[in-house]
């Protein structure tokens, strides 16, 4: 069974999902009945230093970019439709090879405009969206439902969570904010030249 939280409550990881060591990001998404095309949603992820940034664009882990130099995070590919049942795309994490100079994994969920057809699609045209971390050795999970967060639907971009280590321990944090900057905006916080 999942636990589920809310934006901007936080959780350690180790407490509810058990002993760490290799862990999976899901996100999940379905297009609303009324809308009859596809959205193309975007994960992707920015391994932060404790200074607030990324030391390098292969810092940077996308559908094109899946794998980081440290080969502690690796992207499923890219899901284009969102069909199907379970997370459409994945990151899986290995937390024991994490650079001890990597404090946090910021985590970012993007209408795809590689058609410049995003002018009229944003997050409120989706439903269902959720990001899950599970632990793959036992099952356990925690879960973010976005859907329920209407603050973001006229956005085509989503800062959802982040997992970041605090006093020595590993925690997740729903965060749910939305921008429509593109990657190039999102990129730009932490330093990095955007896509």
């Amino acid at each position: 069974m999942a636990i589920l939280i809310t934006k901007g409550e936080s959780v350690k990881l180790a407490q509810e999902l058990g002993q760490l060591s290799k862990l999976v990001v899901g996100l999940g998404w379905d297009v609303r009945p009324s809308n009859q095309e596809t959205f193309d949603l975007d994960l992707s992820c920015v391994m932060i230093r404790e200074d607030g940034k990324a030391a390098r664009d292969a810092d940077f882990i996308y559908y094109f970019n899946r794998e980081s130099i440290c080969r502690s995070i690796a992207h499923s590919g890219d899901n284009r439709t969102g069909e199907g049942e379970g997370d459409d795309e994945k990151l899986h994490l290995n937390l024991t090879s994490l650079p001890f100079d990597i404090a946090k994994l910021v985590i970012t969920a993007t209408i795809d405009d590689t058609n410049g057809k995003t002018i009229n699609q944003n997050f409120g045209q989706v439903e269902n969206a959720y990001i899950r971390i599970i632990n793959p050795d036992n099952g356990k999970e925690v879960r973010f439902n976005l859907s329920e967060e209407s603050a973001v639907t006229k956005y085509t971009g989503v800062h959802f969570v982040e997992i970041y280590r605090y006093e020595g321990e590993w925690k997740f944090k729903a965060i749910g904010n939305g921008y429509n900057g593109g990657l190039k905006e999102f990129l730009s916080w932490y330093g990095l030249e955007g896509k």
